[in-house]
């Protein structure tokens, strides 16, 4: 039987871009193991070095990804807001965040226990499929954006910037 809460869940997974058209009894299956968080602005919600334990959909707010640069500073790597997704790194046992994630607006997410969703993969293999590709999809559209990145900040300057 579904609660209230698994529905509200259920109606805000279905929201996410990532996950729009997942089949009802996956969002079901995400909705069990899911939770509703928010956090205030400045907030870390991990750290570089940190072991992941979820992954997070942003339902408002923003949250920036940064990578330290140096001892102290930090280099923005993207900026990111309602309906999309991060920490996904915490599906992979054992890897270490190579990145910090930093609340810039406060921020409301889904968050979704990692260990709890790698024992749904066993059971349910079509999940997985759909999950780690859907991982798979944000993941090379990060790579995209950073790659244009970073061909703008190291372009040859035009003769109007000289």
């Amino acid at each position: 039987m579904t609660t209230q809460t698994e529905l509200k869940l259920i109606t805000a997974l279905r929201s996410m871009a990532a996950l729009h058209d997942l089949e009802a009894p996956h969002l079901r299956k995400l909705a069990s193991i899911a939770g509703e968080m928010a956090f205030p602005a400045g907030k870390i919600v991990y750290r570089e070095g940190d072991v992941g334990e979820a992954m997070y959909l942003i339902q408002t707010g923003e949250v920036v990804i940064e990578m330290p640069v140096g001892e102290a500073d930090y280099a923005l790597v993207c900026t990111l807001g309602p309906g999309q997704l991060f920490g996904w790194s915490a599906l992979f046992p054992g890897r270490r965040k190579t990145a910090r994630a930093r609340v810039s607006k406060p921020v409301r997410v889904i968050a979704i226990n990692t260990d709890r969703l790698r024992d749904l993969f066993r059971s349910d293999h079509g999940l997985e499929h759909v999950i780690n590709q859907r991982i798979t999809e944000v993941v090379a559209d990060r790579i995209k954006s950073t790659r244009r990145d970073l061909a703008k900040a190291f372009a040859p300057p035009t003769t109007e910037q000289v």
